[in-house]
């Protein structure tokens, strides 16, 4: 992966959206185009009045389009947009090229490309690729906008956000944020650091994943940088296997008090070439003409786990590669701007960018659980309030937790229905009170139980 000062190539996500459906709050776009000091042009320009057309500023270089500049949890960027005018219809094409335009802007934002093929009897049927995109535009400015050769050309600037990952009609749970734990992510070969003297990235490169986080409407995490809980690197997990137990991720989930267990561990950050950064003359002449091979990896291993269940949900490895240009005695660190400011510290984050949102894309949609954490006569006590988003009359399934063991070895913990509601009677920011229609001694309701809101 490859990354530029004014340009970011974005991974592909494992979800999509099909194209077309890019809403754009068209209200906001007057007020982003005056601070911004552009403005929406009025008529369409024809090319022959103008200094350069669209299309020679693209090729000369003089505009570009991609990202621009990554701001929270989203991104400007800038694309091109055209359509033909057909019967003379200038303002249906004009509709047609800001849609194009918007389309390209979320492409250029996020895209996932999708291919299937259908064989028989060792014969290619069929073959069909998708390219989708999930994302909105939440304010728009509109360039420019000319008319060539009866196509017409529309240059837009957009901030660009993820479509929600749960449509609001899709649970009722969707006001409630789900606690997340981001935990240290250990060093596989700490001698890898050693240039830069970037060790410190076992607690500053989760610590940004959990920053990133912050800005979701849907998750609420607790950062535990401090803690790195993979343990012996040499079990570490390589495919298809989990870095942490399921009994580890009960006991750490309900430690921190949290759903979800994010862990990870930064394999790889090795050089290609070590001489490039040695103080002989012929390599600082060579460092000067730009052909010293100062590329530099990034690989990392993502891990979800339940708190509940103890179950691995979601694992990813991220691998990229950036210009490591600074001096092999400067110690750098994450959030220095000398390190943000080369292509490897760019590449750094957006992995980091990119973990934030699997771990939103593959959390944000789960039901929403917390553990009982006493009782009140009739009433159950959870240490969840409005902080979480709860609010006087959520209801809640109560469901019984217990241990399931195979051959003396915990396989995690089974979620039995009791049948019963309980009703959300009183909340304060950090705790809440929920009302069971019955003692709850009848139906053996503990300390420990689990309510889900679906």
């Amino acid at each position: 992966m490859h990354f530029s000062k004014r340009s970011l190539c974005v991974g592909a996500t494992a979800f999509g959206l099909v194209l077309g459906a890019v809403p754009v709050m068209a209200g906001q776009a007057e007020l982003q185009a005056a601070s911004r000091e552009t403005s929406a042009p009025a008529l369409v320009t024809e090319a022959s009045s103008v200094q350069l057309p669209l299309q020679q500023k693209l090729a000369r270089g003089q505009l570009k389009t991609g990202v621009l500049q990554w701001q929270g949890n989203g991104a400007w960027v800038r694309a091109i947009g055209e359509a033909a005018v057909i019967g003379g219809d200038v303002q249906a094409a004009r509709a047609a090229a800001q849609k194009d335009a918007l389309r390209n802007a979320a492409l250029s934002y996020e895209a996932d490309i999708t291919s299937s093929e259908t064989v028989e009897a060792g014969r290619l049927l069929s073959s069909k690729t998708t390219l989708s995109t999930r994302a909105r535009a939440t304010q728009v400015v509109w360039n420019d906008e000319q008319l060539v050769n009866d196509t017409i050309l529309m240059a837009v600037e957009a901030f660009m956000q993820p479509l929600p990952l749960c449509p609001a009609e899709a649970s009722q749970s969707a006001h409630l944020r789900r606690s997340v734990a981001v935990t240290g992510f250990q060093i596989d070969d700490l001698p890898d650091a050693g240039l830069g003297r970037l060790d410190d990235l076992q607690r500053s490169f989760p610590a940004r994943i959990g920053q990133f986080l912050k800005s979701s409407e849907r998750l609420d995490p607790v950062l535990v940088t401090d803690i790195n809980v993979l343990g012996d690197l040499r079990n570490a997990p390589a495919t298809n296997e989990h870095g942490i137990g399921p009994q580890q991720s009960l006991g750490l989930a309900e430690d921190f008090g949290t759903q979800f267990i994010v862990s990870g561990l930064i394999r790889r950050m090795d050089v290609e070439s070590p001489d490039a950064y040695s103080n002989s003359v012929y390599t600082n002449v060579r460092d000067l003409l730009g052909k010293t091979n100062k590329q530099r990896w990034f690989e990392a291993d993502l891990f979800i786990h339940d708190g509940f269940s103890g179950a691995l949900i979601f694992q990813q490895r991220y691998q990229v590669q950036g210009r490591y240009d600074a001096d092999a005695e400067v110690a750098l660190q994450l959030d220095d701007a000398a390190f943000l400011k080369m292509p490897y510290g760019q590449a750094v984050l957006s992995v980091a960018r990119q973990m934030a949102a699997d771990v939103e894309a593959n959390t944000a949609c789960q039901p929403f659980m917390a553990r009982i954490a006493g009782l009140d006569d009739k009433r159950v006590i959870l240490k969840k309030g409005s902080v979480t988003g709860i609010r006087p009359g959520d209801r809640f399934q109560v469901y019984r937790s217990r241990e399931l063991y195979m051959d003396g070895e915990m396989l995690g913990r089974e979620l039995l229905d009791l049948k019963l509601v309980a009703n959300v009677s009183h909340v304060q920011p950090q705790f809440s009170l929920a009302t069971l229609p019955a003692d709850p001694g009848r139906y053996n309701v503990q300390k420990g139980d689990v309510l889900i809101f679906w």
